[in-house]
């Protein structure tokens, strides 16, 4: 007969298990080995989103910190000066944006309504931030600013802007750009004009009494003293303003200052760098010379000359401004005789 195979013994039993288990092991490690590098994108992808988010929060924190900083430092200063200071049930600095807020006040003499707008940092943002750092030195960088808009009456109780003129005065390393940026301040009739104002900015104005007027030494020795706050300080009798669906042209006084500007040339001249809250502090400075200019316009009267002088500036811009329409509408009359001709010339052959 047929004899019976052995049976296995234990050890060879136990030394397969433990193979096939080893086995089972090292292609487990491998998968898994394998999965983890398959998931490298998701978890990269994952990293940056968290963050975003991190810095979401961070730099919107921030930027409130700096809007509720300035709004406690100038309250009072509006509270004294505007009857009403806010929209009705709004908050008093309302938060469009992460890096923008907005103010309404009325109620005061000389003035219909006064907007402030605060466009901050975008710290909440992690992209533009990273393009900001890698923007090459002395292009623009973004800047806390705040906007300062008065909007004067034509006459009555709100006062307003007796006389038209325009007066600016700017940084000189921006005058090109904010020339660009406002149509009253690009025009050839309004020129740079010398004061005791610093070098480094610029006081521009259609006609020579206007900058003595508005900028005494007084007044010129305390722009001096800030003149890393100063962006803008605009008086026009034609100032496009509103949103960009409802602009109009209306006299209008701007003031924009820089909130939290480099002090490093302060460092220079023998000062200390001051902390964001010092900083902020010196805005209800700048608002109080505001609001002293807002009452400046409304008593303001120009010599006799001075009228005489900005009536033959304005009557040649006018010449000059129908002269460049003169040329379009030429080239317009142009083309439509153009296109008369060819249709007329369609019809002969038709």
């Amino acid at each position: 007969g047929f004899e019976q195979p052995a049976a296995p013994k234990m050890e060879d039993q136990q030394a397969e298990i433990q193979r096939r288990m080893e086995e089972a092991r090292r292609r487990m490690a491998m998968m898994k080995k394998k999965e983890l590098w398959e998931y490298y994108p998701e978890m990269f992808a994952s990293f940056i989103v968290l963050v975003y988010v991190l810095n979401y929060v961070r730099g919107s924190a921030k930027n409130r910190q700096i809007a509720n900083g300035w709004l406690s430092v100038c309250i009072n200063k509006l509270q004294d000066n505007f009857a009403l200071v806010g929209k009705d049930n709004d908050e008093v600095l309302v938060r469009n944006s992460a890096c923008h807020y907005t103010m309404y006040c009325s109620g005061r003499m000389n003035c219909e309504s006064v907007s402030i707008s605060l466009d901050l940092k975008p710290r909440q943002d992690l992209f533009s931030l990273l393009w900001e750092v890698f923007q090459p030195f002395g292009s623009s960088k973004w800047e806390d600013t705040v906007t300062v808009d008065v909007m004067l009456g034509s006459e009555g109780e709100t006062g307003g802007l007796k006389e038209k003129f325009t007066l600016a005065v700017l940084q000189k390393s921006s005058e090109s750009k904010i020339r660009a940026e406002n149509n009253d301040l690009e025009s050839a009739m309004v020129r740079r004009w010398k004061t005791t104002l610093h070098d480094s900015i610029s006081c521009i104005s259609d006609d020579e009494e206007v900058p003595g007027d508005f900028i005494p030494d007084v007044v010129a020795n305390t722009l001096n003293d800030h003149r890393q706050y100063i962006r803008l300080i605009q008086f026009s009798d034609k100032m496009i303003v509103g949103p960009i669906n409802q602009r109009e042209q209306r006299p209008c006084l701007r003031f924009s200052f820089f909130l939290l500007p480099d002090d490093r040339h302060s460092a220079k001249d023998g000062g200390s760098s001051k902390t964001d809250l010092e900083k902020l502090r010196t805005s209800e400075i700048l608002l109080e010379i505001a609001l002293r200019y807002v009452d400046k316009c409304a008593s303001y009267k120009l010599s006799p000359a001075a009228k005489d002088r900005l009536r033959k500036l304005q009557a040649k811009q006018a010449e000059m401004e129908f002269k460049k329409t003169a040329k379009k509408r030429e080239a317009e009359a142009q083309q439509r005789k153009l296109e008369k001709f060819k249709k007329e010339k369609e019809a002969l052959e038709a």
